[in-house]
Order: structure tokens, then C-alpha cells, then sequence
């Protein structure tokens, strides 16, 4: 039960803290949590005529996590046009990546490590007119 309510409360921080640094730019998150994980997700949005890539993660413990975040397309299926990833041993972690908007339907894709365990996240699709 301490373990849930730990998980609740740790992710609305995050959902609070990831929001109020993106107030404004239209980002959208999903957020889940696991054994290891106490929060991670991917985002996406628009700022300054930029698309705005985030993927963040934080664990119950110090880790030496991964987070390889995927900008992705949809032209028939989903292609990968842009990668960034981050390493660090750490409790809490960020990856942040811009693009030139351009019209079209896109996602990030991030595939976050830590602790032996591996999960993928999804941002909601963007479309930019």
C-alpha cells in the first residue's frame, strides 16, 4: 500500500513539476510506472516553430539509467527520423530534443533502462498543419 501511494505521489510531482516547465507549449504526456520506475513517459509539443521532443524517467532508487528517445513520423508507418540518448547514474533523468516543423504526424518513442528493467513509452501523436 506504501509502495502505491508513493507511486501516486511521486508521479503527480512529476506531472506537476514536467507541467509547470512546459506550461504554455502545448506539450502532452503519458506517464506509467513499474517495479523499478517510479515515473516515466514521453512527450511532445511545439515551441518557438520547433517540435519539442521529452522522454524523463525517475526510479525508487539511484540507477545508471538510459533513456533513448525516438522522434517518429507517420508516412504509412512509423519511421524514426531523429534519435537522442542520455546515460547517467541517477535517480531522476530528462532527455530533450528539438525539430524543424514541418507538416506532418508525429510521436515520440522512448525506450527507458534501468535497474534490468526495460519499458517503452509513447507520446500522443502531433500533427502539425
Amino acid at each position: 500500500m506504501r509502495k502505491v501511494l508513493t507511486t501516486i505521489l511521486v508521479t503527480l510531482l512529476v506531472l506537476l513539476l514536467h507541467g509547470a516547465a512546459f506550461a504554455g507549449e502545448n506539450i502532452q504526456f503519458a506517464t506509467q510506472s513499474s517495479d523499478v520506475f517510479a515515473s516515466f513517459g514521453s512527450g511532445i509539443g511545439e515551441i518557438s516553430g520547433e517540435l519539442e521532443a521529452k522522454a524523463y524517467s525517475s526510479t525508487w532508487g539511484l540507477y545508471n539509467q538510459t533513456i533513448k528517445m525516438e522522434l517518429q513520423e507517420y508516412d504509412g508507418g512509423w519511421k524514426t527520423i531523429k534519435t537522442w540518448e542520455r546515460s547517467d547514474y541517477t535517480s531522476s533523468m530528462t532527455v530533450l530534443g528539438y525539430y524543424p516543423l514541418v507538416p506532418g504526424k508525429y510521436r515520440v518513442k522512448s525506450t527507458h533502462t534501468a535497474g534490468g528493467e526495460t519499458k517503452t513509452s509513447y507520446s500522443d501523436i502531433w500533427i502539425v498543419d
